[in-house]
């Protein structure tokens, strides 16, 4: 049985693949050859993380706490952060790291600089960066800090928080809670909205939230309209893990119970469902009609070229 891959980032200029999981390796592999260039192996726990950060280097990381910056060639840099890690992301020119312990490290893209925001007292399930604020989601309090000075700026109890994403270049953000989504600004509460079941996955994009979860339906939040709801329905559908966007219309997603499905929000009935061949998929990127999946049962790529209409650009996941 393949072991499961937990993440998965493309460089379309060098068309180089990398992936990473369970048995504590690092893939890069050649897209255009289907060549394995080069195996990572210095981990000793499974791989979560594995994004590109230019075209050159390629930040990895492991569940307990080790992550490295690495070319195709060779480490650069390795730092430990002494816990396990719950969640990364990189956001412009931070590499954020929640742990379980419910603190975050701060580290420039190069590793070399680090600041720790100590507050939070349960495992970080999302964070977010901009502008010197660290924004951050345990499953009972929404923090943030400023970045620098490690200042608690808010301190918000949240019943079982999950997800969250926010506006670039503004204060608000969508907290998905169980049975709702709550978007804030600072102290302020623009708005609830009820949903049946738990978010495990928001994205902004082109005006909306775009929210999935443990529900039958792609929830879509327009904030130009008055946070106005839309529900998109995927029928027979176990639940979303994932959702990718190309910074404009189209999105792909993950589920649990490893189906893939593509698709234009202004219409829904363009979306399509395709099986992932990975079982419950936990990461996935895409660029134009191929779609690159991790899941528990490993690696695949899906190609839904000709249902895949439209010229989407590909997408650079952070989280």
């Amino acid at each position: 049985m393949e072991t499961e891959v937990y993440a998965v980032d493309f460089n379309p200029s060098k068309n180089i693949l990398i992936y990473g999981g369970g048995d504590e390796r690092c893939i890069v592999m050649d897209l255009g050859t289907g060549d394995i260039i080069s195996i990572v192996e210095n981990f000793n726990d499974s791989i979560i993380f594995c994004k590109f950060v230019d075209d050159e280097r390629f930040i990895v990381g492991s569940l307990n706490g080790t992550i490295s910056l690495m070319t195709l060639e060779d480490e650069i840099n390795s730092v430990e952060v002494g816990e396990d890690i719950s969640k990364m992301k990189i956001d412009g020119d931070k590499l954020l790291v929640g742990t379980a312990q419910g603190n975050v490290h701060l580290f420039s893209l190069d590793l070399c600089i680090q600041n720790v925001c100590i507050g939070q007292h349960n495992e970080i399930q999302d964070i977010c960066y901009e502008r010197g604020k660290a924004y951050t989601l345990s499953e009972a309090n929404f923090m943030v800090f400023d970045a620098k000075s490690h200042q608690k700026l808010m301190d918000l109890y949240v019943r079982d928080g999950s997800a969250m994403d926010k506006i670039p270049g503004s204060d608000v953000v969508c907290l998905g809670l169980k049975g709702c989504a709550l978007i804030r600004k600072n102290a302020h509460l623009l708005g609830r909205i009820e949903i049946e079941g738990s978010p495990e996955c928001i994205l902004y994009m082109n005006n909306y939230f775009i929210v999935g979860g443990d529900f039958d339906h792609i929830l879509l939040i327009n904030m130009p309209m008055g946070m106005r709801t839309f529900k998109i329905p995927i029928e027979g559908m176990s639940g979303i893990s994932r959702i990718r966007g190309d910074g404009e219309n189209r999105i792909v997603f993950g589920t649990f119970g490893g189906v893939v499905g593509f698709g234009d929000i202004r219409d829904e009935k363009s979306f399509k469902l395709v099986e992932g061949g990975v079982g419950c998929i936990f990461d996935l990127c895409f660029k134009d009609g191929m779609i690159y999946v991790g899941g528990e049962e490993g690696f695949n790529v899906v190609d839904v070229g000709k249902d895949y209409s439209g010229a989407a650009k590909e997408y650079f996941p952070s989280s």
